[in-house]
């Protein structure tokens, strides 16, 4: 999961943000502003409070809807291929290798 902040500034009268594309998920808390957001062929307005879950790997983009700056917090989950096993990732716990797939 990779966390930050962001701001996003108002554009220039009909000027349009490009889509992207993430493999994995996608979480958005909008802290102040209005933030329009298009996922797919669907599109919303978030204002201050208001969070979004999706998935990142529709094209998707964000663009300021008001005259102020908009500051949003946005954690994405990156996600491996199905053909690639997901990493164990454990923190402060010591991890034991079983043998001959015997139980705990």
């Amino acid at each position: 999961m990779d966390p930050y902040f962001a701001e996003f500034v108002p554009l220039p009268k009909g000027r349009r943000q490009r889509r992207i594309c993430i493999p994995g998920f996608e979480f958005l808390y909008v802290l102040e502003g209005e933030l329009e957001l298009h996922h797919g062929d669907q599109g919303c307005t978030l204002k201050t409070g208001d969070a979004v879950y999706f998935d990142a790997s529709t094209p998707h983009s964000y663009q300021c809807a008001g005259q102020k700056p908009a500051g949003a917090i946005i954690v994405t989950m990156h996600q491996p291929p199905q053909s690639m096993p997901m990493p164990l990732r454990v923190v402060g716990a010591t991890v034991a290798k079983q043998a001959g797939g015997a139980g705990r």
